[in-house]
């Protein structure tokens, strides 16, 4: 993005940011330990880590949206919710184990079927790595 058009985003935002201040305002640091409503706490992080927000704008390489570390997890917490919980230790291992090699798989665009079917007789996928200085 050129730097202009990033200023103009980053007014915008900041003028977005002010408009909520009205009817949240920040909370000043002498009033001790008051407890702040959850939509001024996120303005307050909104303004205080704007840059970082915006992030995406400036560099090509960082996603809109951080939610692979979430969407890793999920399914974890889904099959918790559903069963209760693991029988054993080397069952959630496992469970993890085939999880992480999906989603592997998936990011590397292959066919799901097709991976397990290859791991089943013994050939399993092996990833490729980004090269150096590159991310995924």
């Amino acid at each position: 993005m050129e730097e202009d058009a990033f200023r103009q985003a980053h007014a915008q935002y900041r003028r977005i940011a002010r408009e909520g201040r009205r009817n949240h305002p920040r909370r000043q640091p002498s009033h001790g330990r008051a407890r702040q409503e959850k939509a001024a706490c996120l303005l307050d992080r909104l303004e205080d880590y704007d840059l970082c927000v915006l992030a995406f704008l400036i560099d090509p390489n960082v996603p809109f949206a951080n939610n692979q570390g979430e969407q890793g997890i999920r399914m974890v917490k889904v099959k918790q919710k559903i069963s209760g919980c693991f029988r054993t230790l080397d069952g959630a291992r496992c469970f993890a184990r085939i999880r992480g090699c999906l989603s592997t798989c998936r990011k590397q665009g292959l066919n799901l079927w097709d991976a397990c079917f290859q791991a089943a007789i013994g050939s399993p996928f092996m990833p490729t790595l980004p090269k150096s200085g590159q991310t995924t």
